[in-house]
């Protein structure tokens, strides 16, 4: 069945996004683009794709970048001396979740941002000890909560089942779980998804 995945967001704060592996990219491009035509601020923690990479992206598949802050943890790594800019701020590792989660503290703090896009989950996975990263989401949920901003938490569907996911899904307020690519309405793209809402 589809939905339309804006009005979904929209009635929720903290939303987790399931994404099949298969699919990823291109779903995951979909989601931060209608993200995009809802809100003109956003905050964007990216784990997956150097900045210059990501913005390249965007900008093909049309998505207007002009109200994005973006928060990087993949460049710095490869490249130390990388500065800061003006909408891109570098974390020095995708395990530097202290760092991470000052510098998403201080975005958050300015009161400017509508909405928060963590991409992905899944690959702090792989850089973490999971109960410090359940720590951590703790951390931001909490964070989100007492902030005027929704979150979207994309995570793959191969890690569900991990004990992170299932931490997450008890302090979501909906799981979305996107079961194909997309289908086209009238006139804009509407992600396929079926919903799920968090075990009680």
């Amino acid at each position: 069945m589809a939905h339309n995945l804006k009005q979904e967001i929209g009635k929720n704060w903290i939303i987790l996004v399931v994404i099949p592996h298969e699919t990823y990219p291109d779903c995951s491009i979909e989601v931060s683009k209608q993200i995009e035509r809802m809100y003109q601020r956003i905050c964007y923690v990216n784990t997956n794709k150097p900045f210059t990479t990501l913005m390249k992206t965007f900008k093909d598949k049309g998505i207007n970048t002009e109200g994005f802050f973006f928060i990087d943890m993949v460049t710095r790594s490869a490249f130390p001396g990388v500065k800061d800019g003006p909408i891109c701020r570098y974390i020095s590792s995708e395990s530097a979740l202290d760092e991470l989660g000052s510098a998403i503290n201080e975005e958050l703090d300015k009161g400017v941002y509508k909405a928060l896009i963590f991409d992905s989950l899944s690959s702090l996975l792989v850089h973490n000890d999971e109960d410090v990263l359940i720590k951590f989401v703790k951390f931001i949920v909490t964070k989100i909560r007492h902030s005027d901003c929704i979150a979207v938490l994309k995570c793959a569907e191969g890690d569900i089942d991990s004990k992170l996911m299932k931490n997450l899904s008890m302090l979501s307020d909906k799981i979305i779980r996107l079961s194909t690519h997309t289908v086209m309405g009238l006139d804009e793209t509407i992600v396929s998804c079926d919903l799920h809402k968090p075990k009680a």
